[in-house]
C-alpha cells in the first residue's frame, strides 16, 4: 500500500481525474457515462468541498457554488456548457489539492514531487529527466492506455514501471483482467510506485516483476515469456528512464523501442487500411487464377541480391511463376521483365510509391488486407485481398464469414512464400531476400527504398558464404519466421540465391 499521507491526498486527486473523464464523455457525447460518473462522484465532490470550506470559506463555496450549476446543466442535458464549465474549473481544483501540502523530495537518483493534481511525479535527478508528466500523471498514464488498450490483450509487458501510473490504467481499461509483467534492472522503481504511486491498486497475483542487472539477460527473458512484440495477446512498453539507464546496452533495446512505437503507431494505420480495402477490393485470394501453369516459381524481394540474379531471372521469366514485392516492381519492369504476381502487405502510406508510376498495370496484384489502402484504391490492375487476422477488429468481422484466414507475416517476402504455396509451388528460389545488409546499401539498385547505411549498432549472424554478415534484430525475427514457413512447407524445396546475405536454415544455397 502507499503511505496514509500519500492515500489522503490520493483520494482527493482522483475527483479531479474523474472530473476529467466526465469532460470527456460530454465532449464525445457519450452521456450515459457521463452520468453515472457524475452521479458517483456526488459524495467525494460534497466532502471536498466541505474540506476546503472549513481550511478557506470564500474558496470552498465558489467551486461548490460551479459543481451545483455543472448539475443544473447535466440535468438539461447541456453537455457542452457542462464540458466547458468543469475545464474551467480544473485550475481552481488545482490549486485546491495545493492546499493540503506538497512533496518535494530527492532520494539517490530520483526526485518524488507533487504535481498539480495531487498525484506524485518523479525525476531522474541525473539527467534532470521527467518520468511522467508534471501536470497529472494519472490522466496522462490514462491518454496512454487509451491508446495502447486492444480488446483481445491478456497480457500487459512494461520495460520499468515509473509510478505504476499506466500499469494500472491498462489494467482498469482491461475490466481488471489482464496481467501485468515489469522488467527492470532493479526494483527501485517498483518500491517506489509500491510506497508513492499507484501500484498497490493492482492485485498481487495480478504483477509479475522480473528483475535482473543483466540488461541482455533481461531482454532474453522478455522474449522467452512472450511470442513476439507485436501479437494482439501482448502490449509492450518500453518507459524512456530504462533506456536512459543501460548505458552502453542501449542497442540491445533500440529494438524492443522500434517494435513498440511501430506498434502503437501500425493499430490505428492498419484499423483505417482494413476498413478502406474490404470496401475498395472486392475479391480475394481464392477468387485468383495463376494462368502459368508452373509449379517452379522465382520471389523476388527488394534486397540487393537482385542486382547479382537479375540476368538469372530474365532467363526463366517463361518458364518459372515470377512473385515480386511491390518494392522490386519498377526496376523488373525496367529491365524487361514482367512479373506474374506482385504482392503488397506494408500499411505505410509511402510504400504507394513502389506502384504510383506503375507502366504495366496488368500484372494482378495481392495485397494482405492491411496493406496501405491506396493499393485497394488506385491501382488499376486486377486486385485480390488476403484476409490475415493480426488484429482483433478482423478477427470480429471475419469472424461473420466463410474465408480461410491467412496468419499475418512481418515481412511482404514471407508473404509472398504463403501465396506462392497456396498457388501450388513445387520448388520455390529466393531473390533478393537477403535480410541483411552484405554491402552498405538497404535495397537493389532501382528501388525508391535504397540508401546507403552504415553498419554501427547492428549485430552479426551467418551468411550463406559461410562467413557472417551484418543485419538487424527484427531481421533476425523475419529470418526465423521464414525458417518456420520452410518447415511447415515441406513439400516444397526452397532454394536461397542470395550471393552473400543472411543463411536461411532449410533452403538450399544456390549459386551461378
Amino acid at each position: 500500500m502507499a503511505e496514509d499521507f500519500i492515500e489522503e491526498i490520493y483520494s482527493k486527486a482522483e475527483i479531479i481525474f474523474e472530473i476529467k473523464k466526465a469532460i470527456t464523455y460530454c465532449q464525445k457525447e457519450q452521456t450515459f457515462l457521463f452520468h453515472k460518473l457524475w452521479l458517483n462522484l456526488q459524495n467525494p465532490i460534497a466532502e471536498l468541498c466541505k474540506s476546503l470550506v472549513s481550511t478557506d470559506l470564500q474558496f470552498g463555496s465558489y467551486i461548490w457554488n460551479e459543481l451545483l450549476v455543472v448539475s443544473e446543466k447535466a440535468q438539461n442535458n447541456e453537455y457542452t456548457t457542462v464540458a466547458d464549465k468543469l475545464e474551467e474549473l480544473i485550475p481552481y481544483l488545482y490549486k485546491a489539492i495545493s492546499l493540503y501540502g506538497k512533496i518535494d523530495v530527492t532520494e539517490g537518483t530520483y526526485r518524488l514531487f507533487s504535481t498539480k493534481s495531487g498525484y506524485l511525479g518523479i525525476q531522474n535527478s541525473q539527467n534532470n529527466h521527467f518520468l511522467c508528466s508534471s501536470i497529472d500523471p494519472l490522466w496522462e498514464a490514462y491518454e496512454k492506455a487509451s491508446k495502447l488498450y486492444i480488446p483481445t490483450m491478456k497480457n500487459f509487458c512494461t520495460f520499468g514501471c515509473s509510478l505504476g501510473y499506466l500499469c494500472q490504467q491498462m489494467y482498469e481499461f482491461s475490466n481488471q483482467s489482464i496481467d501485468i509483467f515489469i522488467y527492470d534492472t532493479d526494483r527501485t522503481m517498483y518500491d517506489y510506485a509500491t510506497n508513492y504511486g499507484v501500484i498497490s491498486n493492482i492485485p498481487n497475483e495480478k504483477i509479475h516483476l522480473i528483475v535482473n542487472s543483466d540488461i541482455r539477460e533481461l531482454i532474453h527473458s522478455l522474449r522467452s515469456n512472450i511470442d513476439s512484440f507485436i501479437t494482439s495477446e501482448t502490449v509492450l512498453y518500453v518507459e524512456k528512464d530504462v533506456y536512459d539507464k543501460v548505458g552502453e546496452n542501449q542497442i540491445y533495446i533500440n529494438d524492443i523501442l522500434s517494435a513498440t512505437e511501430s506498434r502503437n503507431s501500425l493499430s490505428g494505420m492498419c484499423e483505417q487500411n482494413f476498413y478502406r480495402n474490404i470496401t475498395n477490393v472486392h475479391k480475394y485470394i481464392d477468387d485468383f487464377k495463376l494462368t502459368k501453369k508452373s509449379k517452379n516459381f522465382i520471389i523476388v524481394g527488394g534486397g540487393p541480391s537482385v542486382d547479382y540474379c537479375i540476368n538469372y531471372i530474365k532467363q526463366n521469366i517463361s518458364e518459372k511463376v515470377i512473385v515480386a514485392a511491390t518494392t522490386i516492381y519498377n526496376r523488373l519492369i525496367n529491365e524487361g521483365i514482367k512479373p506474374d504476381i506482385i504482392v503488397c502487405s506494408d500499411p505505410q502510406n509511402r510504400t504507394y510509391g513502389h506502384l504510383s508510376d506503375a507502366t504495366d498495370t496488368s500484372v494482378p496484384l495481392i495485397m494482405d488486407n492491411m496493406s496501405n489502402w491506396q493499393f485497394g484504391e488506385k491501382y488499376p490492375g486486377e486486385k485480390y485481398l488476403i484476409p490475415s487476422t493480426e488484429y482483433y477488429f478482423a478477427q470480429k468481422y471475419y469472424k461473420k464469414t466463410e474465408k480461410n484466414l491467412w496468419p499475418p507475416r512481418g515481412t511482404v517476402t514471407g508473404t509472398c512464400i504463403d501465396v506462392a504455396a497456396y498457388l501450388g509451388a513445387k520448388e520455390i528460389e529466393l531473390v533478393g531476400m537477403d535480410l541483411s545488409y552484405p554491402g552498405n546499401h538497404t535495397h537493389a539498385e532501382g528501388t525508391m527504398d535504397n540508401k546507403e547505411i552504415n553498419h554501427d549498432s547492428m549485430i552479426e549472424v551467418p551468411s550463406v558464404n559461410g562467413g557472417s554478415v551484418y543485419t538487424r534484430e527484427n531481421f533476425k525475427r523475419y529470418i526465423s519466421g521464414i525458417e518456420d514457413q520452410i518447415k511447415k512447407y515441406n513439400h516444397i524445396t526452397f532454394y536461397n540465391l542470395s550471393k552473400d546475405g543472411a543463411l536461411i536454415k532449410g533452403a538450399k544455397h544456390q549459386t551461378f
